[in-house]
């Protein structure tokens, strides 16, 4: 991959991650792919021929991170709960990688991992952050792929936990996580050593065109016991950044989002009207 690099200038996209051409652009490529093949009999491969002819054309790569090489061994596991928010669309080279999940063969465990991409293609992998605050807790869902716990203890390893099972009603989809015990760090006592199971709430993932993505928000629920986490997925309000991702088991964080500027407007007034009411005092005495 790095002598192909080097060698294209890290112009050129190759290998079976896969491409993707625009209906107009291969309108215009389909009519001279022809004879461009015949000026380039020497390159190999039909990545390199049809980057030959893109070039010609005047036509630069660009780049898009939901497709996948992938030429790497053993565990990608961080690599993929850690993808961007751009669609996951390839995955190449996955005989060569360790299965998706644990006590799993290459076979079992890609069934498993298309059960939840029939579900919610548009949200498979994207990732969003929890803050547990009465616990002190760190979660980080990858969705379908992994959940993960950061406790604030010794140890400085999460406890990781693997899509289990889901169940889907219309648009809403509840998936389970069973945590992946290994290692004798978890011997250790920190504030997730009874947790076991995770349930995660969400809806399907729409993208609209033209617009970016936002990741979404989630929040961590109350539960009756230690052995169980309740997550809740959920678009971000619609409201200033300030705002975005509010709403936590903390009773001193407020669980709804304010909905627009009016009622943003209407917080502020009320507020500063007992200043305003002083200034007003203020100045009228002393113009007097």
């Amino acid at each position: 991959m790095a002598d192909q690099n080097a060698k294209h200038s890290f112009g050129m996209a190759f290998g079976g991650g896969g491409i993707a051409i625009s209906y107009p652009l291969a309108r215009v490529l389909a009519r001279v792919l022809d004879s461009c093949l015949m000026r380039y009999p020497h390159l190999y491969g039909s990545d390199a021929r049809i980057y030959a002819c893109l070039a010609e054309l005047g036509v630069e790569l660009s780049y898009e991170p939901g497709f996948h090489q992938i030429d790497l061994n053993g565990d990608i596991s961080g690599l993929l709960t850690a993808h961007p928010l751009s669609p996951l669309i390839s995955l190449h080279h996955f005989d060569r990688v360790a299965p998706l999940f644990p006590g799993m063969n290459h076979t079992m465990a890609l069934k498993h991992f298309f059960k939840a991409v029939e579900v919610d293609p548009l949200g498979i992998l994207q990732q969003t952050v929890c803050y547990d605050r009465l616990r002190s807790r760190t979660v980080s869902v990858s969705w379908v792929m992994q959940f993960k716990e950061y406790p604030r203890d010794q140890c400085l390893r999460p406890a990781i936990f693997f899509l289990k099972n889901m169940l889907v009603e219309k648009d809403r989809i509840q998936s389970n996580y069973s945590r992946h015990l290994s290692g004798k760090c978890l011997l250790r006592p920190n504030s997730a050593r009874n947790l076991r199971i995770v349930t995660v709430n969400s809806q399907r993932l729409i993208r609209t065109i033209g617009k970016a993505p936002r990741r979404r928000c989630c929040n961590v629920l109350r539960s009756s016991s230690d052995i169980f986490m309740n997550i809740e997925i959920r678009k971000s309000a619609k409201v200033p950044s300030s705002h975005i991702c509010r709403g936590s088991n903390n009773p001193n964080f407020p669980q709804n989002e304010l909905g627009s500027f009016d009622q943003i407007l209407t917080l502020y007034t009320v507020q500063l009207a007992p200043l305003f009411f002083f200034l007003y005092c203020y100045l009228r005495g002393y113009m007097r």
